[in-house]
């Protein structure tokens, strides 16, 4: 794999991104005395140079895993437009560098120019942010990749070379990332005994069985607090899953005995909360079941209003040729029925499992967990796209395929991925499916990818 498959139009962005960060630099970076604004304008182009500068270094070196390359090649696409406005920008200072009004301007006059007034810094700023927020998933999707060479460049070029810098680091037991801080003071992050005490003092309160329970037998409460904090080893997670196993116990003599015998190791914590997943009712079990599937085998992360239609549209029945409203899951029933799994990021609304540990069990037993996983996201997305809403042909414009978003919320995972998930179902029935799709005249809504 050339640069991580996908150099050419990335690596040429992230240049571009460079190229005019350092333009935008050397011109603001001429004024002597800059007041405050232009300076933490500056400051912000510098951090996005560095951000740039480390993501190039990045993907030129060999390895990134393959299943990340798409997240990160929409990463940095998603810059482009922002560049390409930052771009516009610093022609449109240089201009009026170059203009006669320029020369006869000086100190604290040049507020009156274009370049300098507050509304175009602040829209500066504005770009600039927005190309973060797409470079931030790129560069996460690096960093889940796992492979030495990004830590190292990472720590070595992106911060031990720059003056004054002091690091606080926080990471797994990863290898690569601990040569690289051999010499460094280290410190454990676990929660302490008293602190997971004091959080099952709170949550304990919120089952009323076990409440009931507790107050029924004087010791019991007692001995579930010793029990969970013994086995959590550290880990709230671990505390709230076996406190979540509790629940569904129907007398105490059941509890106590379960107290007994308590999974330790994190693999046998999570087997067994998926356990307790598929002894719930049916529907609720295959509304969980579905969700974990699409968040474990998705090539980026889903919003909260994407997985409602994935569920909708893996739900489908045969007649079925349009997303129902009222078919559309609820979110609190959908974060019920994964178990504690699963959690909305308050920030992205993305939807996500709860922990790395969490992360790391689904990559090691999802192709037994869930082994039609592609398969049944391929045939979801190729049937959101065969709605009768997209039948009138392709959309013309970008504000067109926009115009989607609101009211088709998987539209565009589905358009950008459908084809990666029938690759990796690697079974001829879908391959014959995907084919009638694309033979049919009336659907061309694959033409959207490109908009």
């Amino acid at each position: 794999m050339s640069e991580l498959g996908i150099a050419g139009s990335a690596v040429g962005i992230v240049s571009l991104g460079m190229q005019v960060c350092d333009g935008l630099i050397k011109y603001y970076g001429s004024w002597k005395d800059a007041p405050t604004e232009v300076l933490r304008m500056c400051q912000s182009v510098k951090s996005l140079e560095e951000s740039l500068n480390v993501l190039k270094l990045s993907i030129r070196e060999e390895g990134v895993a393959t299943q990340a390359e798409a997240g990160i090649r929409e990463g940095i696409i998603g810059c482009k437009a922002g560049i390409d406005k930052l771009q516009q920008e610093l022609n449109k200072v240089q201009e009026i560098q170059g203009s006669s009004v320029w020369s006869k301007i000086h100190g604290q006059g040049r507020r009156l120019l274009y370049p300098f007034r507050e509304s175009t810094l602040l829209k500066l700023m504005g770009i600039i942010a927005d190309i973060c927020e797409n470079l931030n998933l790129a560069v996460e999707l690096l960093h889940l990749s796992r492979k030495p060479i990004y830590h190292q460049v990472v720590v070595q070029n992106g911060f031990l070379s720059s003056p004054n810098v002091r690091l606080l680091c926080t990471s797994r037991h990863l290898g690569d990332i601990e040569d690289l801080f051999k010499g460094a003071p280290h410190l454990e992050i676990r929660a302490s005994d008293e602190d997971i005490t004091k959080y099952l003092d709170v949550h304990i309160q919120q089952v009323p069985k076990v409440v009931r329970f507790c107050c029924k037998s004087e010791d019991l409460k007692t001995r579930i607090v010793e029990k969970l904090v013994e086995k959590a080893n550290g880990m709230f997670l671990l505390a709230e899953l076996h406190l979540e196993s509790l629940k569904s116990k129907t007398d105490i003599k059941s509890l106590r005995k379960s107290l007994d015998i308590l999974p330790e190791a994190r693999d046998d914590v999570y087997k067994e909360a998926m356990k307790r997943i598929q002894r719930q009712p049916e529907d609720e079990a295959r509304l969980a079941i579905m969700v974990l599937s699409w968040i474990t085998h998705v090539i980026r992360p889903l919003k909260m209003g994407e997985i409602q239609h994935a569920v909708a549209v893996t739900n489908f029945e045969p007649e079925d040729t349009t997303i129902d409203e009222e078919g559309l899951a609820d979110e609190s029933d959908i974060t019920t029925a994964c178990g504690g799994l699963v959690v909305i990021d308050q920030d992205s609304r993305n939807v996500r499992l709860v922990h790395y540990t969490t992360q790391e069990y689904f990559e090691k037993h999802r192709s037994k967990l869930f082994p039609m996983a592609h398969t049944d996201i391929a045939i979801a997305s190729i049937r959101y796209l065969s709605m009768d809403q997209f039948r009138n042909g392709a959309c013309q414009t970008q504000r067109e395929f926009e115009s989607w978003l609101p009211d088709f919320a998987l539209i565009q995972y589905a358009v950008r991925h459908w084809d990666d998930h029938v690759t990796n179902a690697q079974n001829a029935a879908v391959e014959e499916y995907a084919f009638e799709f694309l033979n049919d005249g009336t659907l061309n809504i694959c033409c959207c990818a490109n908009c």
